[in-house]
């Protein structure tokens, strides 16, 4: 090999190095304490097919059959639907709190304790959101499925998610 190629080789190296470096620092950027970001969930309601709800230490699964939405055979009403997709579109990630596993309980989002939304498409998990306790700027805690960030995020999903897990499975009565 000549030197000239050596040296093509060396600069082509340091390169990759570097970009990879940026990346790792990127990528650590996005979830450092104190970062903001803006991660939306627009468009999540429109790929899940299946939904699965924990509340009250209950689970509920709801499943899009055509246009409908049902929990085993019983439908889901449609404003009780309709509400909960737009939550889930509307929430946003907001800013890192912390990426510390020894904080969740903090937060209020230990496993055994927090509610949780689960979104599939087939057999695919899209997303999963753990929510745990309020904050102090009218927006709350949340964590997804991808690693042990603790985000602070806006939205009525909490509130959507909280409700009893028992209501899912009933039709409403729409007052004429």
């Amino acid at each position: 090999m000549s030197k000239k190629t050596i040296n093509r080789l060396l600069v082509a190296i340091a390169c990759l190095a570097a970009f990879y470096g940026l990346l790792i620092f990127l990528q650590y950027r996005q979830t450092a304490p104190g970062a903001a970001v803006r991660i939306s969930t627009a468009g999540l309601s429109r790929s899940a097919d299946r939904l699965v709800i924990r509340s009250d230490s209950r689970t509920a699964s709801l499943v899009r059959r055509g246009e409908k939405w049902f929990v085993g055979k019983k439908p889901v009403g449609n404003i009780k639907i309709s509400t909960l997709l737009q939550a889930i579109d509307k929430m946003v990630l907001v800013r890192v709190v912390t990426n510390k596993a020894g904080d969740l309980k903090t937060y209020g989002l230990t496993e055994a304790k927090s509610n949780f939304l689960k979104a599939y498409q087939g057999k695919k998990l899209l997303r999963a959101f753990y929510f745990g306790s309020m904050s102090d700027s009218n927006s709350y805690y949340v964590r997804t499925d991808r690693g042990l960030a603790v985000y602070e995020a806006t939205g009525d999903l909490i509130f959507e998610v909280g409700q009893p897990s028992s209501g899912w499975g009933r039709a409403e009565r729409v007052i004429k």
